[in-house]
């Protein structure tokens, strides 16, 4: 009789080996007696677990792939110190750190865990983990440096998130986040994953992408903001494959943190929501931007905002309202040959269009005031080849300020499109206080077709007749070209600046 009990307690903590892997039935605390062969490559746990045996798995079966806790309750441990020298752990969660570095590439975890804890299965070799519905917190860095790993689902059921989750995961293709009702898309969320190329983020619930959030994710092309979404974070995009960002339906966008879409080299169309306030420094650093829609709320170009933007020829990055534009904000912009000051603005800080070498015309006339300059505002630019187009009243405050009266200071403000001088000759187009006159000089106008340099119609027409007037006062651009088809076939074309 006391064989027989003595093989029975034994046969609880021993291991025996099946024809796929050792399996175990232990109590909490033995599973360093339980005889499992340290080279053991598969393995499955029954019964209670704490933290003590998850350090002897971690630390003396190294040679583990395979893992099945499927049959597990994991139990609080008080003792000795384990798993980077702690002595107290919670029932019911994967134990920080316990999995850290660990050959494992297939675990099933236990369906009655609630938490997996910080650096879980950092650096480890998983390949895939299914999260158990059980689950409502994950650790900072639970998946960190996890290079084997592909595509993770995250479950509803999960109400906090850590820190820098998936940060450094080279391999990870695929994040499904779409079920979580959390605020907040954690700092470092899918930091340094250049594979990742699949987001899945909740459709509502979520206001806030954290700081550095999708940082160095050169595989991400394209992500569907949620609705509710108030603010992005600093570094949140930085050196991402965006092609585009469009956020003209998130009616509560207000914030877009420091450098957040800086270094993106594939970025080529952005428009902004219109209640954004506020534009970070170096939001747009050295991205790849064709087309730019700003917000109107938001008055500043902040610093370095869009410095190196070199193929962005837009004044929509200036709309009217903007009163302040900040150090190197358009720095490197050495293709722009023409540009439009907004009638709001009232300072320009240092360096702000340092290196706009190909600049020939400069239109300030919608100013009613001189603007404060920073240092070295125009920076390796020939001022005196560019034209400043001003306000006849302030033409003598231009030519006394200085950095100003370096340029070739104008009033006229009209520049004929057309080369054909002959054509142009037949065509007379200008302004009269808020009236655009149009005069032909050889037969009637056919057609008419006025619009702002970024392409918006403000006019289209067919007057049949020699003179034609519009009035302009509900019009909001500086600068209009103006397209003019004579009933002969005659055409021509002019730029006008509205004084």
């Amino acid at each position: 009789m006391k064989k027989i009990i003595l093989t029975a307690t034994i046969a609880i903590v021993s291991c025996f080996v099946s024809a796929n892997a050792a399996q175990v039935a232990n109590i909490a605390g033995n599973l360093h007696s339980a005889g499992i062969d340290p080279n053991e490559t598969s393995l499955t746990i029954t019964g209670t677990i704490d933290a003590s045996d998850f350090d002897y798995i971690n630390n003396t079966l190294t040679k583990l792939t395979s893992l099945n806790l499927a049959g597990v309750e994991v139990v609080a441990y008080s003792g000795d110190p384990v798993l980077l020298n702690r002595n107290t752990f919670d029932a019911n969660e994967i134990p920080d750190y316990a999995f850290m570095g660990s050959k494992i590439s297939s675990i099933v975890l236990p369906p009655s865990i609630t938490a997996i804890g910080e650096g879980a299965f950092t650096s480890s070799d998983l390949l895939q983990i299914t999260i158990p519905a059980s689950v409502t917190k994950i650790g900072n860095a639970a998946f960190a440096n996890c290079d084997r790993l592909s595509s993770v689902v995250i479950p509803a059921t999960v109400t906090d998130l850590g820190e820098s989750l998936f940060r450094g995961s080279s391999n990870l293709e695929s994040v499904d986040a779409s079920a979580l009702t959390v605020s907040k898309l954690p700092n470092g969320f899918c930091a340094e994953c250049p594979a990742l190329a699949n987001v899945s983020l909740p459709a509502a619930s979520m206001s806030e992408i954290g700081d550095e959030a999708f940082l160095d994710c050169s595989s991400l092309t394209a992500i569907q903001f949620p609705a509710l979404l108030e603010s992005v974070g600093a570094n949140a995009f930085n050196g991402s494959g965006l092609t585009s960002v469009d956020m003209t339906d998130l009616g509560n966008m207000s914030e877009i943190g420091d450098w957040a879409f800086a270094n993106c080299a594939s970025l080529a169309n952005v428009t902004l929501a219109e209640g954004i306030t506020k534009v970070g420094e170096g939001a747009f650093f050295g991205s790849a931007i064709e087309s730019y829609v700003a917000s109107p709320a938001a008055r500043k170009v902040s610093d370095y905002q869009f410095t190196g933007v070199k193929n962005l020829n837009s004044n929509s990055a200036l709309p009217e309202g903007t009163t302040e534009i900040g150090r190197f904000a358009f720095a490197g912009w050495d293709q722009i040959t023409e540009f439009t000051f907004p009638s709001t603005l009232s300072k320009i800080d240092d360096n702000a269009f340092e290196g706009w070498t190909s600049l020939q015309t400069l239109y300030a006339n919608a100013l009613n005031s001189v603007p404060e300059l920073g240092e070295d505002v125009w920076e390796d630019v020939d001022q005196p080849s560019v034209t400043l187009v001003v306000k006849e009243e302030l033409i003598n405050d231009f030519r006394a300020a200085e950095q100003w009266q370096l340029f070739h200071i104008d009033t006229t403000g009209v520049v004929a499109v057309n080369s054909d001088a002959d054509k142009n000759a037949a065509v007379e187009a200008r302004f009269e206080g808020l009236t655009l006159r149009i005069i032909s000089k050889d037969g009637e106008i056919a057609q008419l077709a006025v619009f702002d340099t970024q392409g918006r119609k403000y006019a289209l027409v067919q007057p049949k007749a020699e003179t034609y007037s519009l009035d302009t006062a509900d019009w909001s651009a500086p600068i209009y070209v103006i397209a003019v088809r004579l009933a002969n076939g005659t055409e021509a074309n002019f730029k006008l600046a509205r004084r």
